[in-house]
């Protein structure tokens, strides 16, 4: 019958009501999903007509527990997690309720639902937002770190990739500046030293392009004093400074 009256009579003075305890009924049943859903629709259709504060806190419970239920069980098969599901539920939050007490906690989670399913660029995005809405939060560096990891396994998954392995170095090196008493401090310069070598070893590649397939001698030169100046103790240096001198000579004769 509640459900009856919200959907006949949606503008009706008891609708909001009748919604709500409707989403009750739902969530009660312990159909979460939908219940969160139906909870959802006061907020897109009765706004005024629900009490606020117990609904965003009741859609804040179901998301987190939605995040680490396991679906899909099968006899004496546990399952298997699909955070996946509870990023759009967080992003919902958020919407709800961006200045309320669960958004900056909500918009942390939304990344790490996305991490947590190996979708890092999305994890990175909802990450970054958590710390440009709620850089008063402590989860502001929570998000600030875990921005900088899914960076980090990008640039690892493609070490060739030199917009990642930047990205990567640009996040570590904030989060350290901004937070280098963190417990996560270690690992970011972890991080940072692994970045900077492949940072090193794509300048030298660089060079070398321009050395032995573009054969252009100029242009290697800087390219190798570069990695000299930027990265005088990587692996690759002294071959570097060898390939320098033996270019400046051919330099000189052309001129």
């Amino acid at each position: 019958h509640y459900l009856a009256l919200t959907r006949f009579w949606p503008e009706s003075p008891e609708a909001g009501e009748a919604q709500y305890k409707y989403a009750r009924l739902t969530d009660q049943r312990g159909k979460l999903l939908d219940a969160f859903d139906e909870y959802q629709r006061l907020f897109d259709h009765h706004t005024g007509f629900f009490p606020y504060e117990p609904v965003l806190q009741r859609q804040f419970e179901i998301a987190k527990q939605v995040m680490h239920t396991r679906k899909g069980k099968f006899f004496i098969f546990p399952g298997f997690a699909a955070p996946e599901r509870a990023a759009p539920l967080f992003e919902k939050i958020v919407q709800n309720g961006p200045q309320s007490e669960h958004a900056p906690e909500a918009q942390f989670l939304m990344g790490k639902a996305y991490e947590e399913s190996l979708e890092y660029e999305q994890a990175v995005a909802a990450y970054m937002k958590a710390q440009q809405r709620y850089s008063w939060s402590p989860f502001a560096g929570q998000a600030s770190f875990r921005t900088a990891h899914c960076y980090y396994l990008l640039a690892q998954e493609s070490p060739n990739n030199k917009q990642l392995i930047e990205n990567a170095w640009a996040a570590t090196v904030l989060f350290l500046s901004s937070y280098p008493k963190s417990e996560h401090a270690e690992t970011a310069r972890e991080y940072a030293a692994t970045l900077r070598r492949q940072r090193a070893h794509l300048a030298y590649n660089t060079a070398v392009y321009y050395d032995r397939i573009e054969k252009r001698p100029e242009s290697a030169l800087i390219a190798y004093r570069t990695l000299v100046r930027e990265y005088p103790d990587s692996d690759w240096t002294e071959q570097a400074k060898s390939r320098i001198e033996e270019l400046s000579k051919l330099v000189e004769t052309r001129k």
